[in-house]
């Protein structure tokens, strides 16, 4: 994950990002919560950072 970190900054940020926005909301959901409803919370995240990732590498000189 270090390379990962290295090769692509913004990541840093997004991760923190995330990390705060579920830090907030973890005491709101039910202790029951399904692994599902949680898989689904991460691969919406991925999907988001693949989306913001597909708009910068179309932007000529602003991401590589």
């Amino acid at each position: 994950m270090q390379r990962r970190y290295e090769q692509d900054p913004a990541l840093v940020m997004l991760t923190e990002h995330y990390a705060k926005a579920l830090i907030a909301v973890l005491p709101m959901i039910l202790p029951d919560m399904k692994t599902s409803t949680a898989q689904s919370v991460i691969v919406q995240v991925i999907q988001d950072w693949e989306d913001v990732r597909g708009e910068f590498e179309q932007q000529p000189g602003l991401y590589k």
